[in-house]
């Protein structure tokens, strides 16, 4: 599939124009990825939910979603592997570091949506629309 969407790039396809789907993340997260997670390049961050205003720490090694789950917070949870889009969820404040393979680039730039089982934040809070 890799190979597929990079064709279609180079003939001049928008990203938006291509539909794939994955059934496991295109590439394993590097062992680079992986040391920068450790050394605290990746950093905790607040969660918000808008309807309720509570915030929840999400440190380095849980996901948003794992949060959610351990504190009772029901959200919609598939592949936990940011392939599928079940967990999307509207961003109203903050900035999505955007780890999944669901989204185009043109959506990831927008930053009004997040998959909560992968993805993390830019900034020291995220408010989320649930």
């Amino acid at each position: 599939m890799t190979h597929v969407a990079a064709e279609a790039t180079a003939a001049g396809w928008h990203p938006g124009q291509l539909h794939i789907e994955r059934f496991a993340p295109a590439a394993p997260p590097s062992a680079e990825a992986e040391a920068g997670a450790k050394a605290g390049v990746a950093t905790a961050f607040t969660v918000r939910i808008a309807s309720t205003g509570t915030g929840y720490r999400v440190p380095v090694e849980r996901t948003i979603a794992e949060v959610f789950t351990a504190h009772g917070v029901e959200v919609e949870l598939s592949c936990e592997q940011g392939i599928c889009g079940a967990c999307l969820t509207p961003v109203l404040a903050g900035e999505p570091d955007h780890r999944d393979e669901v989204q185009t680039p043109d959506e990831r730039a927008a930053g009004d949506r997040i998959t909560i089982c992968c993805s993390r934040a830019r900034a020291p809070e995220l408010l989320l629309g649930l």
